[in-house]
């Protein structure tokens, strides 16, 4: 607040309803506010300094969030890019979850970079791996779900077993691996009927 202060003193009132709303979980009415902070820092990011840029995009992922839980991906996207880009493990998470939901073309190779990323700062110290190993995980699954809907089984059902053995998600692991065989069974009926007629 301290910080909206600085930019504007007459929205205040709007990101402390926006938050207020956002936490009980009324989206449409926490939008309404949030929107309203956003167009402001927008229409004044000439004198931006650090603390508004972070303000700026923590609004930005408020209502990226609320966007895909409104399935509205599209525009949750467009919010959402700012915000992940400087770092933000939830919106990493809620970005993800949005190329995902869309069946984005580049959810894969997005996944992909970020996993690499993740694993090059987990490398580095014991304290990175416990606070990242959450979202590690989380992309790979992630992965997998990008892996399928790309109908690329054969991969997917690699990264599954490589889960199994080491024994990370095994719940996800074998309910996806159950689900890549339904799909391989039902091609292969349907190839049959196509061969008998």
């Amino acid at each position: 607040r301290l910080v909206l202060a600085i930019v504007q003193p007459s929205l205040q009132l709007d990101l402390y309803w926006g938050k207020k709303y956002y936490n009980k979980q009324c989206y449409f009415q926490a939008l309404y506010h949030f929107s309203r902070v956003f167009e402001n820092l927008r229409k004044n990011c000439n004198s931006w300094n650090d603390n508004v840029r972070n303000l700026y995009d923590e609004i930005s992922y408020y209502i990226g969030f609320i966007y895909t839980d409104l399935k509205m991906y599209d525009r949750a996207f467009y919010y959402l890019w700012p915000a992940q880009s400087n770092g933000d493990i939830n919106a990493t998470y809620e970005f993800v979850n949005c190329l995902c939901n869309m069946k984005d073309v580049g959810a894969k190779g997005y996944i992909s970079s970020k996993a690499k990323e993740v694993t090059e700062l987990m490398n580095k110290s014991e304290e990175e791996v416990e606070r990242l190993l959450p979202l590690y995980n989380f992309l790979r699954r992630r992965y997998v779900y990008a892996l399928i809907d790309r109908a690329e089984l054969d991969e997917a059902e690699e990264m599954l077993n490589e889960m199994i053995k080491e024994e990370q998600d095994l719940e996800f692991a074998n309910g996806e691996l159950e689900y890549i065989k339904t799909i391989k069974e039902n091609a292969q009926g349907d190839s049959q009927k196509e061969t008998d007629e």
